[in-house]
This record gives C-alpha cells, sequence and structure tokens, in this order.
C-alpha cells in the first residue's frame, strides 16, 4: 500500500462525525514524514480522487479532513496502489512499443544505405542487360536477313 491508501484506510477507522487534521495524521500513521509532506499527500488525494474526501469546517473554516462512504470500495479495487500500478504497466507498454518502433526505424535506415550502396553497382547492370538485348536483336535481325 501506498501512502494515500494508508491514508485513506486511516480516515475509514475513524467514527463518521470524526475528522483527522494533517497534524494528527502525521503523528499517528505518518512519523518519519513533515507536516508538508503529509499535505501533500492530501492534496494529491484531492486532486486525483476529490471524491473520497471532505472538508470539515468550524466557525467557517476548515479544520480537517473526513473520509467518504466510498473510500472502502475504492480500496478494496486495489486503490491508489493499483492505479499506480496501472499506470507503470501503461508507461512499460508505450516504452517497448517506442522501442520496437525504433528498432523498426534503425533496420529501415541501415536497408536503405545498403540499397544505396548498391544502388549504383545496379545501374551498371541494367546498363548491361539493356546492351546485351539490344546485341540480341541486332544478331535476330541479322539472321533474318541472311536467309
Amino acid at each position: 500500500m501506498n501512502n494515500k491508501d494508508l491514508l485513506l484506510e486511516l480516515l475509514t477507522k475513524g467514527k463518521p462525525e470524526s475528522y483527522f487534521t494533517a497534524e494528527g495524521i502525521n503523528e499517528y500513521l505518518f512519523k518519519k514524514l513533515n507536516i508538508d509532506q503529509v499535505n501533500n499527500i492530501i492534496l494529491e488525494i484531492r486532486k486525483e480522487r476529490p471524491e473520497l474526501i471532505k472538508d470539515f469546517f468550524s466557525l467557517n473554516r476548515i479544520v480537517g479532513i473526513q473520509g467518504t462512504g466510498i473510500i472502502e470500495s475504492f480500496l478494496k479495487n486495489g486503490g491508489f496502489t493499483k492505479i499506480e500500478a496501472d499506470k507503470l504497466e501503461k508507461i512499460n507498454k508505450d516504452n517497448k512499443i517506442k522501442d520496437t518502433e525504433f528498432k523498426l526505424a534503425e533496420s529501415n535506415i541501415k536497408a536503405n544505405e545498403l540499397n544505396e550502396k548498391n544502388s549504383s553497382w545496379n545501374k551498371w547492370f541494367s546498363i548491361g542487360n539493356i546492351i546485351i538485348g539490344l546485341l540480341n536483336i541486332l544478331i535476330l535481325i541479322w539472321q533474318a536477313m541472311k536467309c
């Protein structure tokens, strides 16, 4: 589980009317992180899935956050850990496709270079074939006139 999922799991443990502050989350769950890092985790959750948390107000001021009723089903479906794993898998697929496209382009460049290298030989062989063909026609005409 990543930090966002851990925070969401913490929000499901409280009573429905309870709320958590960044300081409380820091003391209870993320002792090695500072308050700004905890606030950043909360902001990331709000940005990616705002329906999972709601603000708790007191005297028209935000004093903490509360979880919504859909956190449990979100976590059962894999939560942010699954979302990030899916993103990583998509990036890996895209990288494989780009790598394959790069190898294909590289082989096309090599084939073009080889064709360019052989084109002068092909040109001379074509000229030789035309001369041989013309000689054959002249010999055929000569034999026809001879008879």
